[in-house]
């Protein structure tokens, strides 16, 4: 399976996609941030794994098999999305909404704040 790998002047806007057989979503990358979420209703939140693997978010399925009306179904997916190349493998979260939406982010990295220490000079006046 290959994963979507942005070049380095990419920035995406945010895109609705079909992810694979029964999964359907939307995602937006730029060179620090990256937001999707995935439609995964037909799974239970002990079916759900969400990993970062290297510079990869790795979002697995998998549902043991069960009846429906056609006999008997078993599902399963993985779908693996490259980190922004600025972005930190340690602030990839990860949400299950009540409706079966997953959403996996990464939030752009907080500006660095960096204080000077204040030099006070005397003058002498004549």
């Amino acid at each position: 399976m290959s994963s979507f790998q942005p070049s380095s002047s990419f920035i995406m806007s945010p895109h609705n996609y079909h992810f694979g057989s029964s999964t359907s979503g939307s995602f937006h990358a730029s060179d620090d941030s990256f937001s999707a979420t995935l439609d995964v209703g037909a799974y239970a939140p002990e079916d759900l794994k969400v990993s970062v693997v290297g510079r990869h978010i790795v979002i697995e399925a998998k549902h043991p098999e069960k009846a429906d009306e056609l006999g008997l179904i078993e599902r399963s997916f993985t779908r693996k999305f490259v980190l922004p190349k600025n972005a930190d493998p340690e602030s990839v979260s990860s949400n299950l909404s009540s409706d079966g939406l997953l959403t996996v982010q990464v939030l752009p990295p907080k500006p660095k704040v960096r204080f000077l220490s204040l030099k006070t000079l005397l003058v002498k006046l004549p």
